[in-house]
């Protein structure tokens, strides 16, 4: 390991810190935590969201920090995620299992964890043995019960289960891979890790990987860079349509040879095997679809010897997006690029000639290029080129208006609310001021419907049907409204994990783990003085307040919730915390006692 890589690293997590954390808001194994995991996931191009979703270490923990369910790289988190996502037979399951070491050196003992939770994970029968236990927290219990619920229901399917093993640290990963490694017993723990996974059988095939991140691997996972610029070549000169104000919106139709496409959507790793730049796709609303007949048909045509017809002849072609463009000759340079329709082309092409020589393949595919900065443009285009009848009208909620509205507004007030994800990640904003759509939905939901159990079971279903929707984005709904609850949440957590961070009572500990929802409700009432919140309560709340949330009532709160807690559950024998928070029945005492304490 080169000398400089430590100093290097601490500087690049030093400079994470100051940009996405506000003094003191996650200590610094936390923040760790959070920037290991963003390094390893950049490729896959996860929200905070995502992140911190995964995140699951803590008391009883097993050893297990991180925990991701990765299907076609989408990050799953309840079996609702699924729904929409075509799973066809040998579908990839890939399983994430993390411990963090935010110190200098390689700690053998991080294996020995895995050693001890890997037969639960690998073993579906054996699970079943520590559902009761009170030695392992509920958070892992339902990650791995996920990952089991997942595989079962698709049995029938033969998934592909793909397990990696990671420990992250600022160690140096030499001293157990490298020539003069000094550990030969953490390589023999590594392969007595892989034979208790390989002993199981989890589906149609498993692989088991184990990623030691030192020092120089996060330093260079954290250095990697997204494109969003690149180059596309044409086979001629294109067509020009202009449309309004010169020099604002441009538009071009254009066909490319299929080998200059396939570069345009591939970055290469290490060995020079071709990646496909999956987040191109962020702003198409369809997934792909795998091995449908439509998609099928598309690879067997390019993939044709005879090549009778030329391919833009039989597809609908590419709708490329870009903020600013210039084409000199045949070649366009984009900048901030999207395809925004013609995913299932795109992952074709990129699938049939990766395993193909396409140097003398002179077929073509149809694309149209715009280049626009007007968001507006831009929405309406993706909602258009995206808006066909298999669309369910949830997937289209980003585009809303109310939404561009929020955006809006919140942008004018310090905060990022990324209706398109990864927006502002991906600009450089800071991860603390960034709010998503489900993050917005559950403080909505908590604070406006008095429901904050709802909006912790899982926060994807929140905005799922339209009704669901409408209830809490609406035009009855002034726009100040869904910044200062969005504010408010985020100083709610701030506080509650000051307060509690440290504690060492058992009770406050899972408070600060399950109840953080069912806190923010009760802060909301206390702070307006009424039992449920109406939009016209939230408006008069002085915002001062929210912004510096008084001592007392953060303590009144917490007072308030434990008292319910011990009294109506634990006295009566209820010990899983973690269940109860997600009952409607403690959203009922919380309506039926809150009034004791205004």
């Amino acid at each position: 390991m080169s000398k400089n890589n430590l100093a290097l690293l601490n500087s690049i997590i030093e400079e994470y810190t100051l940009t996405n954390f506000s003094d003191k808001e996650l200590n610094k194994d936390q923040i760790f935590e959070v920037f290991a995991t963003d390094s390893f996931f950049n490729k896959y191009d996860f929200s905070i969201e995502d992140i911190k979703n995964g995140l699951i270490g803590g008391k009883k923990d097993w050893g297990i920090d991180g925990f991701y369910i990765l299907i076609k790289g989408k990050s799953i988190k309840s079996i609702e995620d699924l729904e929409g996502i075509n799973l066809e037979r040998n579908f990839n399951i890939d399983l994430y299992v993390f411990q963090y070491k935010n110190i200098e050196t390689i700690k053998e003992d991080v294996i020995d964890k895995f050693l001890t939770i890997s037969s639960y994970i690998s073993d579906i029968d054996k699970k079943e043995s520590i559902v009761n236990s009170k030695t392992i927290s509920q958070d892992v219990l339902d990650s791995i019960s996920l990952f089991h619920t997942i595989l079962t229901k698709n049995a029938s399917r033969f998934p592909f289960v793909n397990i990696d093993f990671i420990h992250a640290s600022r160690g140096d990963s030499d001293q157990i891979n490298g020539k003069n490694r000094t550990n030969e017993s953490y390589l023999q723990k590594i392969g007595d890790l892989e034979e208790i996974i390989m002993s199981n059988s989890l589906g149609g095939k498993t692989t088991f990987k184990y990623d030691l991140l030192g020092t120089e691997e996060l330093k260079d996972l954290a250095q990697y860079q997204k494109s969003y610029s690149g180059e596309l070549k044409l086979n001629e000169n294109p067509i020009f349509v202009e449309y309004g104000e010169e020099g604002i919106q441009k538009g071009y139709i254009a066909t490319a040879y299929l080998k200059d496409f396939f570069k345009f959507l591939v970055e290469y790793d290490e060995d020079e095997n071709p990646i496909l730049k999956e987040y191109l796709f962020e702003s198409n609303i369809r997934d792909y679809q795998n091995k449908t007949i439509v998609n099928n048909d598309i690879e067997a045509t390019l993939i044709d010897p005879k090549k009778e017809n030329d391919f833009w002849w039989l597809n609908n072609g590419i709708t490329i997006l870009a903020d600013e463009g210039s084409l000199i000759g045949k070649t366009f340079s984009l900048d901030n690029i999207q395809i925004v329709n013609g995913l299932q082309t795109s992952h074709s092409i990129y699938h049939a000639l990766k395993n193909m020589n396409y140097d003398e393949d002179n077929r073509t595919v149809f694309c149209k290029v715009i280049i626009t900065k007007n968001d507006k443009s831009r929405d309406s285009i993706i909602k258009a080129t995206n808006f066909q009848n298999a669309v369910p009208a949830s997937s289209l909620r980003s585009t809303n208006i109310i939404q561009r509205d929020i955006e809006t507004f919140l942008f004018q007030n310090g905060l990022y609310y990324d209706r398109r994800k990864n927006f502002y990640k991906n600009k450089g904003k800071p991860i603390n001021k960034i709010i998503s759509i489900n993050y917005l939905a559950q403080a909505l939901t908590a604070v406006l419907l008095s429901n904050p159990s709802k909006a912790r079971t899982n926060p994807t279903v929140l905005t799922k049907t339209d009704d669901d929707y409408n209830k809490i984005f609406n035009n009855n709904t002034p726009i100040e409204v869904y910044y200062y609850i969005a504010l408010l949440r985020l100083e709610t957590e701030k506080q509650i994990k000051n307060k509690l961070k440290n504690t060492t009572d058992e009770l406050e500990k899972d408070v600060n783990n399950y109840f953080q929802l069912h806190l923010l409700r009760i802060i909301a009432s206390m702070l307006a003085n009424k039992s449920r919140i109406s939009n016209q309560d939230m408006k008069i709340i002085d915002e001062s307040s929210i912004n510096s949330i008084p001592e007392n009532i953060i303590d009144g709160a917490i007072t308030f919730l434990k008292y319910l807690l011990e009294n109506e559950y634990i006295s009566k024998g209820e010990k899983n915390l973690a269940n109860i928070s997600k009952s409607s029945k403690i959203n009922r005492d919380i309506d039926e006692n809150i009034k004791s304490i205004l």
